[in-house]
């Protein structure tokens, strides 16, 4: 089931039917709450012919608390679970209690994150995080936040859609905020009193990403990010000649920044926006083969090859 989407239960066999529209392209499966068994992802509707099998897995306990720096619970902060097979997907969500204190299902392997009540929605996150069978804790701790406003530009002016992260400088697990450009540009993010980074990512592949250091004592009131306009790469990751399934990243020199990734389709072929000068890291989604990197590359034709080796 997806929000706004379809909803049904599975059958005695445990069988279930949907006509999945081009918008809603993978299913998920949640067993109920006493079954002790994980939700489940489907397919992206691209890898997926016919009928799907889900096999649920036994459930493992994740109690999660959430103080600020005073040390008082946080009430209502929305706790995400993301299970690490694969493509990262939410495989739950909760909800702090009066105490600070939220009991989900998890995976073995998850990463977690922590969002504040408000309007700053400030986040914060524990990653690859090992949940033993018997199960475990987690605390995080929320600082304040305030909610910054800015503007992604290009040469013609506003650029809707762009991906943005604020990250805190230096903090593990300090990814601040993620948000969208609107129609004209505009965003707005969580950021705390330290020095952070704004990232910026254009999911069309048309805009090389940009970054922006920033530290909210002293900068103005909003901020403006410029993305200047790359070139089309089209990176085809292939094993023994045959297309291979990859998540595809291009780096920028210039802003010290990886585009954001684009995963191949059938052809094993995925487009990225390139530089004069660009490196590319393609991660293969079966776990059998290696990664594979290029750098320093100069832009000279609007294809390239990389044919994937077994992992050592």
């Amino acid at each position: 089931e997806e929000e706004d989407g379809c909803a049904g239960d599975s059958e005695e066999d445990g069988d279930f039917a949907f006509q999945l529209e081009a918008a809603r392209p993978r299913l998920f499966v949640r067993p109920s709450a006493e079954s002790g068994l994980l939700p489940a992802w489907g397919l992206p509707a691209e890898d997926a012919a016919g009928s799907q099998a889900f096999v649920l897995r036994r459930a493992r306990r994740l109690a999660v608390e959430v103080r600020d720096l005073a040390g008082a619970p946080v009430v209502a902060a929305e706790v995400r679970v993301y299970e690490r097979r694969g493509e990262a997907a939410v495989i739950a969500l909760g909800e702090t209690d009066r105490d600070g204190r939220a009991v989900l299902l998890a995976p073995a392997l998850a990463d977690v994150a922590v969002i504040a009540p408000g309007n700053a929605r400030l986040a914060r996150w524990h990653f690859d995080c090992s949940i033993p069978a018997e199960g475990s804790t987690l605390a995080f701790t929320l600082p304040p936040a305030t909610s910054v406003s800015g503007q992604v530009l290009g040469a013609a002016g506003p650029l809707e859609g762009i991906v943005l992260v604020a990250r805190e400088d230096g903090l593990e697990g300090g990814w601040n905020g993620f948000a969208l450009s609107d129609a004209e540009g505009h965003f707005a993010l969580p950021f705390t009193a330290a020095a952070s980074t704004l990232s910026a990512y254009d999911p069309a592949a048309e805009y090389l990403p940009g970054r922006l250091r920033f530290d909210s004592t002293r900068a103005s009131p909003a901020l403006a990010l410029e993305l200047e306009r790359g070139a089309p790469l089209v990176v085809r990751v292939s094993r023994q000649g045959l297309p291979l399934g990859a998540r595809v990243w291009s780096w920028c020199p210039t802003s010290a920044s990886w585009s954001a990734g684009a995963r191949t389709g059938p052809s094993g072929r995925a487009k990225v926006p390139v530089g004069a000068r660009f490196g590319v890291h393609a991660e293969p989604l079966d776990p059998a083969y290696a990664s594979l990197e290029v750098w320093d590359v100069p832009h000279e034709t609007g294809t390239l090859q990389l044919e994937a080796g077994a992992r050592p």
